[in-house]
């Protein structure tokens, strides 16, 4: 269990990808931080995520209405390799969310 906050970003860029399966996130900050971390998501293809991840280069997409075998396939889909060779792809797309774009 974290403490806080604070270890979340190494804990996060560690992982081979973050899963994002939310319905209908006007944004998804979830994706934002976890590309921060170099880390690819695996979203469901709703709301916000579909604006700021891209296919392939910084995540996968499954359904927006998915089953646990879409959800298997995707994660199998992205293995360590894969999920490394994201990794700068990841951190340039989360840039273009900086604070200095929303101020």
């Amino acid at each position: 269990m974290l403490s806080d906050n604070r270890e979340l970003p190494s804990i996060v860029s560690k992982a081979a990808a973050t899963l994002f399966v939310s319905k209908n996130e006007d944004f998804g900050m979830v994706a934002i931080e976890s590309m921060a971390a170099g880390t690819p998501v695996i979203g469901a293809y709703s709301g916000g995520i579909k604006e700021t991840v891209v296919e392939g280069k910084t995540g996968f997409f499954i359904p927006e209405v998915f089953s646990q075998e879409d959800l298997i396939e995707a994660v199998e889909r992205m293995t360590r390799k894969k999920s490394l060779s994201m990794r700068k792809a990841c951190l340039e797309r989360a840039e273009e969310f900086g604070m200095e774009r929303f101020a």
